[in-house]
């Protein structure tokens, strides 16, 4: 009989990667594949108590390599997929990839030929070690994998009616603490910035005059959308921002409202248009077929990272972005003219890989269950039934959170159109962490 292998999915924010998590999971499910998914945080002081496997990072930066060591040491292969670069197009002034985090990651899976470009450049990755997979965010915004998104989009248009969405995204002068300074410090923790390198400290000066240049223009856009259209504007506060200040300095506009910790992809999908300031969303809304306006403050060191950028319509004027997002709410026609969306297509290629014959998540799991082979038997082990149990913070339970209701339908969505697929088996082994097998796949 074959031995077991297990795969341990690895989650630090649920509504951008849960989803796509259990996309790749089904992917791999088998009678002898075994499917961990949950809070990074409990694998992290667990990975010793768990049998031998493959875990998938979300991410290379300072923090995740030193939990790709304690994986190693414990006797795991290691993969990551870097979330965190799935709306960007350069990767050199981003700081996402610790330069030591390949003696750790056995298996780069990257969403295009550029990002393994980059890492191969920098030394950071061989050719032997880098998958180009695309990744599984993109394939939940194509048919038939959106249509959890196409249902819930149809509830919030019956609900709130026609509405243009504002995105906001300026965690480094409105984090969720409103500190700037914990901000930075978090960044230092990540790896992003160097408290001893000027050049380091002069690139975060910029960013924050670049989000406070993008907040003046985006407030100038809302103030003024009245003279242009009479759909309601409905913002949405990133998650990593302060919502509260939005609410305290927009909410009474009789033209405005604001909406907190929600399905975004959703909203997005539910709106006759988009507007936001070089955000992933941007991206996200060009995948989903909604108009999308892009403004950005000249020409900044910042603009040409962000795929957005590439495949959106970008103003520096805020009356002709108010212009092209009135007539794009009125028409829902597509993000530009058809021969831009030629050439927007033609350029994303390049950067994220989407494929109409297979999906990433499946491209993912293929090569996660290759790397699978190379675990060694010499360091097996039966695995333990007494877990380490750990306290998470509110901020760590809010950004992973899952509850087995919530997971079990996201789970049901997945398997929804396929007919002849067996339902997994799933078991709550600790807050926010989940084992899915087959029935078959024995205990």
């Amino acid at each position: 009989m074959m031995a077991k292998r297990y795969f341990y999915l690895l989650v630090e924010e649920g509504f951008r990667e849960l989803s796509s998590r259990l996309r790749i999971g089904d992917a791999i499910l088998a009678p002898n594949l075994e499917v961990w998914i949950g809070q990074q945080w409990w694998f992290a002081e667990n990975f010793d108590r768990l049998h031998p496997g493959v875990v998938l990072f979300k991410g290379s930066n300072s923090i995740q390599k030193v939990n790709m060591r304690r994986a190693k040491l414990a006797g795991h292969l290691v993969a990551s997929i870097e979330e965190e670069a799935f709306g960007l197009a350069v990767f050199d002034g981003e700081n996402l990839f610790d330069f030591q985090v390949g003696r750790f990651c056995d298996l780069f899976c990257v969403q295009g030929e550029s990002l393994a470009r980059f890492l191969r450049c920098m030394g950071i990755a061989s050719e032997t070690s880098i998958s180009v997979t695309g990744n599984p965010r993109a394939d939940l915004l194509r048919p038939p994998h959106d249509d959890k998104i196409r249902v819930e989009a149809a509830r919030i248009r019956e609900r709130h009616g026609e509405f243009v969405l504002v995105n906001t995204n300026y965690a480094s002068i409105n984090p969720y603490d409103i500190d700037v300074y914990n901000y930075y410090r978090r960044c230092i923790d990540a790896g992003v910035y160097d408290p001893e390198n000027p050049e380091d400290l002069a690139k975060f000066d910029k960013l924050i005059e670049w989000e406070h240049q993008n907040l003046k223009l985006i407030i100038q856009f809302i103030r003024r959308w009245p003279e242009y259209s009479t759909r309601r504007l409905v913002i949405r506060p990133h998650p990593s921002e302060a919502s509260g200040t939005w609410h305290h300095n927009l909410g009474g506009l009789d033209h405005v409202k604001i909406v907190d910790g929600t399905d975004h992809l959703s909203w997005i999908a539910a709106s006759r248009a988009l507007v936001h300031t070089s955000s992933t969303t941007g991206l996200e809304a060009y995948l989903l077929g909604v108009p999308s306006a892009n403004l950005s403050p000249g020409k900044d060191p910042f603009s040409r990272h962000f795929l957005a950028n590439l495949v959106n319509c970008t103003f520096e004027d805020v009356e002709v972005a108010l212009k092209y997002a009135a007539a794009g709410a009125e028409q829902r026609d597509t993000a530009a003219p058809s021969g831009k969306q030629h050439a927007f297509q033609a350029m994303l290629l390049h950067h994220l890989l989407v494929d109409e014959n297979e999906t990433a998540a499946r491209r993912v799991a293929q090569s996660l269950v290759r790397l699978s082979e190379r675990i060694s038997r010499e360091t097996d082990r039966s695995g333990s039934s007494s877990f380490v149990a750990i306290k998470n913070t509110t901020r760590q339970a809010n950004k992973a959170g899952m509850d087995v209701a919530t997971f079990t339908n996201l789970v049901r969505a997945v398997y929804s159109h396929a007919k002849e697929a067996e339902f997994p088996l799933i078991e709550s082994v600790a807050p926010m962490v989940y084992r899915l097998r087959t029935e078959s796949g024995g205990r």
